[in-house]
């Protein structure tokens, strides 16, 4: 017998599967502390920042919106990841010279790739005892979740 699950069903769930996913990412920040490569030490933020200049060269500006943070912030994180020699500052051509461009470094894709691989890996651990038919159900929904984000954040780039 087939279920019906409501709006709010599916709203409980995803709700419920937050506290999941902040344990797991306030464990990853405890493996932090002793992980053996630097891209395993990446913060959530930093991961994401190198994962979004992965494509080249961003302003601060484009930074921002691409990780969902203030320009603020932007700034910030771009200053924490020069340091550590993860980004430089680029050259993009004849543009305005008021706006700063950076790019990954050598380094800094080496650890983006190195994050890539532990986070990889960790997801892995998760799926590999489910099911081929559980698998499917998570491709799809993960599927028709970011479809629907795309597409409102297409209509509404702000919120």
């Amino acid at each position: 017998m087939e279920q019906t699950r409501t709006l709010d069903d599916v709203v409980d769930g995803l709700h419920a599967l937050r506290g999941s996913l902040a344990r797991l990412i306030l464990a990853r920040a405890e493996r932090r502390h002793t992980a053996a490569t630097a891209g395993e030490r990446l913060s959530t933020p930093q991961h994401l920042a190198l994962s979004a200049l992965a494509a080249g060269p961003l302003g601060t500006s484009e930074l921002a919106a691409r990780t969902g943070v203030a320009v603020s912030t932007a700034t910030r994180m771009i200053q924490g990841l020069e340091r550590l020699g993860y980004v430089c500052p680029a050259e993009v051509g004849e543009g305005d010279r008021r706006r700063r461009f950076v790019r990954l470094t050598d380094l800094g894709r080496g650890t983006l790739d190195e994050g890539d691989a532990a986070l990889r890996a960790r997801l892995r651990g998760l799926i590999e005892p489910l099911s081929p038919d559980q698998r499917e159900l998570i491709l799809e929904a993960v599927s028709v979740i970011t479809r629907t984000m795309e597409s409102q954040d297409a209509v509404s780039p702000a919120g």
